[in-house]
């Protein structure tokens, strides 16, 4: 084993397996699945992020590398920016590219941050209403009538 211990899992997220642990150990061990095929596509999935100082970080077209997340990490991030700190109460497609600015990801989360918006009742409030007509409009074949008092008569 090279580099620096791993981190600690408490019993918690043993339930719940941590999405970053493949990559992690694959990268630091070299540890690949047992099955040839997901190994291979495993290795193409795994070119996509890199270890420093034993934290994973996402590689990223735009910008500085995204530190990747744990689930309830993530959910603390989607909470921050949402509504705490921050206090961006923006849709679940707005808030996503938001955590994603700040330099964070997780697979889940456009998905993640479209459900946490959805359940937030003080946004579901804030939302815009929309406006649409009762019924269909209706077209008027004719503007003879307006044009009563114009100069115009017939």
């Amino acid at each position: 084993m090279r580099g620096r211990p791993g981190p600690l899992v408490s019993s918690e997220e043993q339930q719940d397996p941590d999405w970053r642990v493949p990559y992690i150990n694959w990268l630091r061990d070299g540890t690949l699945p047992e099955d040839r095929k997901e190994a291979q596509s495993f290795r193409i999935k795994a070119s996509r992020y890199i270890l420093i100082d034993n934290i994973l970080f996402g590689k990223s077209l735009a910008g500085p590398c995204l530190r990747c997340l744990s689930r309830k990490e993530a959910g603390t991030v989607l909470h921050d920016v949402h509504g705490g700190e921050c206090r961006n109460h923006a849709g679940g497609r707005s808030l996503s590219n938001k955590i994603l600015r700040q330099g964070y990801f997780w697979p889940t989360m456009r998905a993640d941050a479209v459900n946490h918006a959805k359940r937030r009742e003080s946004c579901q409030k804030a939302a815009l209403a929309i406006y649409q007509a009762a019924e269909p409009m209706h077209l008027i074949i004719s503007p003879w009538p307006f044009m009563v008092g114009h100069g115009y008569s017939g």
